[in-house]
């Protein structure tokens, strides 16, 4: 049974279609541990260094963004 075709390209059936979808996954399926060889864990937020209460971001040297932006 033919699925239907798309632009120029020739007619797929259901089976052929499958068999690309599967030979495909394969090849770019990686486990959670392969993915993330190079990241961090999860830290705990840090109060903004200037201590008024908002979290700070190490980007912003540990000052949350409203005290960032007042520098």
């Amino acid at each position: 049974m033919i699925i239907g075709t798309c632009g120029n390209l020739p007619p797929v059936t259901i089976i052929e279609s499958t068999q690309r979808f599967e030979k495909a996954k394969k090849g770019t399926t990686r486990s959670y541990e392969q993915n993330n060889i190079t990241s961090f864990p999860p830290t705990e937020p840090k109060l903004c260094n200037n201590g008024c209460g908002f979290f700070g971001s190490p980007s912003n040297m540990n000052l949350c963004s409203k005290c960032y932006r007042s520098l």
